[in-house]
């Protein structure tokens, strides 16, 4: 894909940039920020791309949901950068024992407070634990076992003039076999949770750095003592696998993790363990984890959700790289 990228107002000193970690793809420099900082311009404007995923959102803590993928921004900006823009890259979502999952920090990217320049991808919503619905967010979280089956929606994004807000709901497992007995996967941002399943949404491929990765893959939902059921996979682009727990904490197979990642997510754990984390960086969900009942298992924690990120791309000639 091309963009119409263009150099607009030099001053006398020349067009300066700056912030984050420089990498050049062809005749364009990357800025990549795994941390919150500026992006830095000064003496003319410039047209940007960009993409800001939101910190995901942790699996839920017995019988759980996995955690939603952070809301994705991505696209070119219509109005040209000319002053320095504030860059906040979000947290994942803390692990959780025995409660809901907890929600993903949101990621930003603006020029003050102008809203031509706003783009704020949500953090992912938490996965339910037992009985509990899925948290809204930027991708919603799955819902937990022996609940009232509510996944969370997706919601709270914020897109700048020429670029799009992508987010999906959890999925809905209100048909599945044995469906009480595990957590639906989290939404991704390139699908909803997979229906009548534990398998987390589908991540968003997006090259801007000059790598094909996909980005905020949903967490997979976990399963409890349930033979039809493993652990639901993370998604593609870094979701967390979800674990299955078995009676007297016999083995069973836990999730795998999304790949095709900036990180891969974690794997869920087979028999007593924690769901998988999603992978650092990529704003994907932490995977649910299964039940304590019974059997001596030790304690156990959903899987935390992935770091968001926040990376900007633009021509490099006639820039002076700061």
């Amino acid at each position: 894909m091309s963009f119409g990228y263009r150099l607009l107002g030099f001053g006398s000193g020349g067009l300066t940039v700056s912030g984050g970690t420089r990498t050049t793809v062809g005749s364009y420099s990357v800025r990549t920020f795994t941390s919150s900082g500026t992006f830095g311009v000064s003496g003319g404007s410039i047209s940007v791309e960009v993409l800001v995923v939101g910190g995901g959102g942790s699996g839920g803590g017995d019988v759980g949901g996995g955690g939603g993928a952070g809301g994705m921004i991505t696209g070119t900006i219509s109005t040209s950068v000319s002053a320095n823009c504030t860059v906040t890259v979000g947290a994942g979502g803390a692990q959780a024992h025995n409660a809901d999952g907890n929600d993903g920090v949101d990621s930003y990217f603006a020029e003050g407070g102008d809203a031509d320049f706003e783009c704020l991808g949500a953090g992912g919503g938490g996965g339910g634990q037992e009985g509990t619905d899925g948290h809204d967010g930027g991708s919603g979280g799955g819902h937990g076992g022996y609940s009232s089956y509510i996944e969370g929606t997706a919601t709270g994004n914020t897109a700048a003039t020429g670029t799009t807000a992508y987010g999906n709901d959890g999925g809905d497992s209100t048909g599945a076999t044995n469906g009480q007995k595990i957590g639906s996967g989290g939404g991704g941002a390139g699908a909803a949770g997979t229906a009548d399943s534990n398998v987390g949404g589908a991540g968003r491929q997006i090259n801007i750095d000059g790598n094909n990765y996909y980005w905020a893959g949903g967490g997979g939902g976990a399963s409890w003592n349930n033979d039809t059921w493993n652990g639901g996979a993370g998604g593609i682009g870094g979701g967390g696998g979800g674990s299955k727990w078995m009676a007297s904490c016999a083995s069973g197979t836990g999730g795998a993790g999304g790949s095709s990642a900036l990180n891969a997510g974690g794997a869920g754990s087979s028999g007593a363990g924690n769901g998988g984390a999603g992978g650092v960086n990529t704003g994907s969900g932490g995977g649910g984890t299964g039940n304590e009942w019974g059997g001596g298992c030790v304690t156990y924690y959903g899987g935390a959700g992935g770091s968001g990120i926040v990376i900007v791309k633009y021509l490099s000639a006639g820039v002076v790289e700061g």
